[in-house]
């Protein structure tokens, strides 16, 4: 006895070593692939994070003149290319081209030359300006060079002189260094040429409790009546010192990475061991299958199939054309949402010309348009999807289309999606109907030029995938989907618990390494660059998920806000409970994170918890979902609710809801015609933003009709509906007959 148990831990030890090497000899080779590329991947991010970072705070250094807006109302020339700026003033005009910005300190320096000046004209100027002052430097042919400053919307009385004459023709070398300090701002110039140096020194106070946001730097040129002048702008490097303020990774996420990376390297070598012996014959046998793909491929069977699946699928293949042709008809006309347009223009021209990876390091010089800052807010796949598209051309129709295709591309793809689903399991009968339903969702992309589609058929084909018991499939769009944008976040808990019901643990292994993989394979060349992996509450992030982040459509830069333009429960919350607030209309923002708001709650403490428990009702009836349909439909529910419920929510974030429920279609009177009641008022809800919200409408340009929908009391009323729709798809969807049994005509048809 006493033998045995002397023995019992070695045998179990050597029990459970043996378990370890049965489970990755059994594992399936294709994730062997995977495993050695994404430890590779995982072990270079970590090395590069902690070893290859060592300055805190790198510069970002650009090379010529990324320029971003002319100013001069229609008066004077500007001719831009990268590498300089022609700047003519006619009489009485003052062209000004905005060709930076900056959070933080900066360092610019150029070079100047004055081509001509005739009359009382200035052919070189440039300025810093930021929210309380604004340093500007001047010269003209008479009384030579100048500085001047304003502190708080007040000029100094005299300029600077810096006595010296300016000669046309000669070149003039100029360096700005601009510090921001906590109670001043200080700006070192230094001008010289060939015979001539100045260098100059500048304090300014700044207000108590001020904040300085940012910094702007122009380029222009000034005429007077009957005066004309021209300079040339060329030579110009631009170094900001505060990306690495946004970028730099925390602790945790380096310790994250490290552990990580450890612990995949030894799985590695574990599968390494197991699996070697499988190579030869796994090449072998895709050599096989190549040679019997290549064998069994018949040009005339293949022509006489294609010939009988389109009599066979016309209908279908007119829905597509049809509707895909109304997407490129509706892009080419409409322009877009203008600040998301605007963004989106940015962000090609920067990938153009400095590369993919350029585009998040570049958010810290991109000036403020509608009083934002167009930031690239998003994770890696929205930037690698805007790098396949090929420049932005001079026609405006054509341009339109290409930045809105890859959305629209997704639209077609979720009813392709729900078209083979249905088909396969059901028969065209119920197909074509949910095909038609989903095609229907076009605002989004085609009007607006949002890029949610992208992610809401990620989101579909995830929950598909695990619905459907491939776990692995699942996982992969998991990751794609939270790789493009931060709300697909909400999904992942729901997805956990529809993954552990279906009880294949090996699987589930499986996709958590393939979820992992694709992360890192993704985020790799932007962690590189500096881009922070802790995205969800990080700047990159809007601050979506944390409190005093989100925007406020009213005032963009005061914090969270309580509904940005979203039909959803919080207008008629903040109306019942504030009353109208008097500038804004029913769906004016209100700040979600003051005190007190509900009782001890602040708003988006309240709408958090409200959400919560919606969301865990929800899991369970996924948990006790009985097919795949049932499934979309529950996660239908959970993104209608998402939409609904929390605060912060733009007004385009049903369009996830509206992308599952097609692919829980029945001949239901109820989900169907709550379908068609959200997809109608998501449309004026897009509309309604499309069209300037309550500013635009107010003005009375617009019809009566428009004016009638978009008034307090319209928007009462649809935001109502929304609020009851979403009330009756919550509680009556258990007695929707979801479990249809087709017939054996149908079968056939599918089959």
């Amino acid at each position: 006895m006493k033998l045995v148990n002397i023995d019992k831990p070695r045998l179990v030890q050597k029990q459970f070593v043996g378990h370890v090497c049965n489970f990755f000899r059994n594992m399936p080779f294709k994730f062997f692939a995977i495993l050695v590329l994404f430890t590779i991947c995982l072990s270079s991010t970590t090395y590069f994070a902690f070893f290859s970072k060592n300055d805190l705070h790198p510069p970002t250094e650009i090379n010529g003149f990324l320029t971003f807006a002319t100013v001069y109302n229609n008066q004077g020339k500007i001719n831009l290319t990268k590498n300089e700026i022609l700047i003519e003033a006619t009489p009485a005009s003052q062209p000004r081209v905005l060709v930076y910005a900056s959070t933080d300190t900066f360092k610019w320096s150029f070079s100047a030359t004055p081509l001509s000046a005739t009359g009382y004209s200035h052919p070189i100027a440039f300025s810093v300006d930021w929210k309380f002052g604004e340093f500007l430097v001047w010269a003209d042919a008479t009384y030579g060079w100048y500085c001047n400053y304003r502190f708080n919307n007040t000029w100094v009385s005299t300029g600077i002189y810096l006595n010296s004459t300016l000669t046309l023709g000669s070149r003039y070398d100029i360096e700005i260094e601009w510090t921001k300090l906590s109670e001043t701002v200080t700006t070192n110039l230094l001008i010289s040429n060939s015979s001539w140096q100045k260098e100059l020194m500048l304090e300014i106070s700044v207000p108590p409790n001020a904040h300085i946001e940012y910094s702007n730097l122009y380029v222009a040129a000034w005429a007077n009546n009957n005066a004309r002048s021209t300079a040339i702008f060329d030579s110009s490097q631009f170094v900001s010192y505060n990306s690495a303020k946004f970028t730099q990774q925390t602790p945790f996420s380096l310790w994250a990475l490290l552990a990580s990376s450890i612990a995949m390297s030894i799985i590695t070598i574990f599968v390494l061991v197991e699996k070697f012996w499988q190579v030869p014959f796994t090449i072998r046998l895709l050599f096989r299958r190549i040679g019997a793909l290549i064998s069994s491929m018949n040009a005339k069977k293949s022509m006489n199939n294609m010939i009988s699946y389109v009599k066979r699928y016309n209908v279908v293949l007119l829905l597509f054309i049809f509707f895909g042709g109304l997407r490129l008809v509706l892009a080419a006309i409409s322009y877009g949402h203008l600040f998301d347009t605007y963004t989106t223009k940015t962000w090609l021209s920067i990938i153009e010309s400095k590369g993919t990876v350029a585009i998040f390091p570049f958010s810290d010089i991109l000036p403020q348009y509608m009083g934002i800052r167009p930031v690239y807010p998003y994770p890696p796949i929205i930037a690698y999807t805007l790098s396949l598209i090929p420049g932005i051309p001079a026609q405006e129709n054509l341009a339109s289309v290409l930045m809105k295709s890859p959305a629209m591309a997704a639209d077609l793809l979720i009813g392709a999606l729900v078209f083979f689903t249905f088909k396969n399991r059901e028969g065209l009968t119920t197909a074509v109907p949910a095909l038609f339903l989903s095609l229907l969702n076009f605002v989004d992309s085609s009007i607006w030029g949002q890029y949610d589609s992208i992610v809401a058929l990620f989101m579909v084909l995830s929950v598909w995938f695990v619905a459907t018991k491939r776990m692995e499939l699942g996982w992969i769009f998991a990751a794609l989907a939270i790789s493009t944008k931060q709300t697909a976040l909400v999904l992942i808990p729901g997805l956990l618990i529809l993954s552990i019901k279906q009880k294949q643990w090996s699987r589930l292994f499986y996709g958590f390494m393939m979820f992992a993989a694709v992360l890192f394979l993704v985020w790799y060349p932007f962690l590189q660059n500096g881009f922070s992996f802790d995205f969800a509450t990080g700047v990159s992030g809007l601050r979506l998920w944390s409190p005093g982040g989100g925007l406020d459509p009213v005032s963009p830069e005061g914090g969270g806000g309580t509904s940005i333009w979203a039909f959803n429960i919080w207008p008629l919350v903040t109306l019942a409970l504030n009353g109208q607030p008097p500038s804004v209309g029913i769906i004016g923002g209100v700040k979600d994170t003051l005190p007190n708001q509900f009782y001890t709650l602040s708003y988006f403490q309240l709408g958090t918890i409200i959400f919560a428990l919606v969301y865990i009702a929800l899991s369970i009836r996924v948990w006790k979902a009985k097919n795949p349909r049932d499934v979309m439909l529950q996660f239908g529910l959970l993104m209608l609710a998402f939409y609904m419920l929390p605060t912060r929510v733009h007004e385009r974030y049903l369009i996830f809801a509206l992308s599952f429920l097609p692919s829980a279609y029945t001949k239901s009177k109820i989900l169907v015609g709550s379908y068609l009641v959200l997809l109608v008022t998501y449309w004026l809800s897009l509309e309604y933003a499309l069209l300037g919200g309550p500013w635009r409408i107010w003005t009375g340009g617009f019809s009566p009709l428009i004016n009638a929908v978009f008034s307090d009391y319209g928007l009462f009323v649809l935001i109502s509906i929304n609020v009851l729709v979403f009330l009756l798809l919550f509680f009556k969807t258990s007695s929707i007959p979801l479990h249809k049994r087709i017939n054996q005509s149908e079968r056939e048809e599918a089959e």
